[in-house]
């Protein structure tokens, strides 16, 4: 681009001179004229050179843009396909991996519902085997020993000579010169187990007090041993509490039988020791005693 100005610059000056007048007669002078003339042609040529360096610089620029904007829109045209195929994996492995959470999910919610069914199944079986383990207790409860009571009422005491009734209370009659005993029979359960007797008195009496035991025969001898006894206190009152704790005695059917004796201490005929009737007397008598094992 510098050589075509510069030559440019040097025709117009050579044509300048070419046209200025000649000295000494206005005729040009040949020689230099010719040799200007050489000038211009050279400078011509040389322009030509310098168009034709342009045309090809320009030709060349072209292209190499060309190449670059061809080059550039291949390289965008191929990050485009990446993208799109890097876009498209990743759909595709997203497809996979939602599939996957699905299938995961499903298996996961077909285990909790097997879960629950079991657990279900599991209570049900546990709220049933509770039932028949309740029935099973209410049943063994039932067969348990416990403790149980059985009541002697004045009535089913005999004295071993007359007697009578008064007050609701039993006692021997006034007429009897002897010092007789009120006995009682007991039937208790073969197994069971006295644990203690209750006897309740009639005592008003200041000279003698009341003793209450309770005894079994043996039937081969006819031998009587003593269980357990307790006595009245003197002059306690119309009605009067005694207890016999502590016993174990386990009834035994087969070889003995068993009874409630009721005697005065110190002996009196009649067990009327004042001035206006019977003056000592049993009301009853309450044993408690444990059922035996079945």
């Amino acid at each position: 681009m510098a050589i075509r100005v510069t030559a440019g610059l040097v025709l117009c000056v050579g044509l300048l001179l070419v046209r200025q007048p000649c000295a000494a007669g206005g005729a040009p002078s040949g020689q230099p004229f010719q040799h200007l003339q050489e000038q211009v042609n050279q400078l011509e040529e040389q322009m030509d050179q310098a168009q034709e360096q342009d045309t090809m610089l320009q030709e060349q620029l072209t292209a190499e843009t060309a190449a670059r904007i061809a080059g550039d829109q291949a390289e965008h045209q191929h990050h485009m396909e990446a993208d799109a195929a890097e876009a498209a994996a990743r759909q595709a492995a997203d497809t996979v991996l939602q599939s996957s959470i699905d299938g995961e999910m499903a298996a996961r919610l077909s285990a909790d519902t097997t879960l629950q069914s079991n657990i279900d199944a599991e209570q049900a079986a546990r709220i049933a085997g509770d039932a028949a383990l309740q029935a099973q207790l209410d049943d063994l409860e039932a067969r348990v020993p416990g403790t149980s009571y059985l009541s002697i009422g004045q009535i089913a005491f005999q004295p071993s000579e007359a007697r009578q009734y008064q007050l609701g209370f039993i006692t021997v009659g006034a007429f009897s010169e002897h010092s007789a005993s009120l006995v009682a029979p007991v039937n208790l359960p073969h197994g069971s187990v006295v644990k203690q007797f209750t006897c309740y008195y009639y005592d008003t009496s200041v000279a003698a007090d009341l003793k209450c035991g309770m005894r079994m025969i043996r039937f081969e001898t006819g031998t009587w041993s003593n269980i357990g006894g307790t006595q009245s206190e003197t002059d306690a009152g119309a009605v009067e509490r005694s207890c016999c704790t502590g016993l174990a005695a386990e009834v035994d059917n087969t070889t003995h039988n068993y009874f409630v004796e009721v005697t005065p201490e110190p002996l009196v005929p009649g067990w009327d020791t004042g001035s206006e009737g019977p003056d000592l007397g049993i009301k009853g008598v309450v044993i408690r005693y444990d059922l035996p094992t079945p």
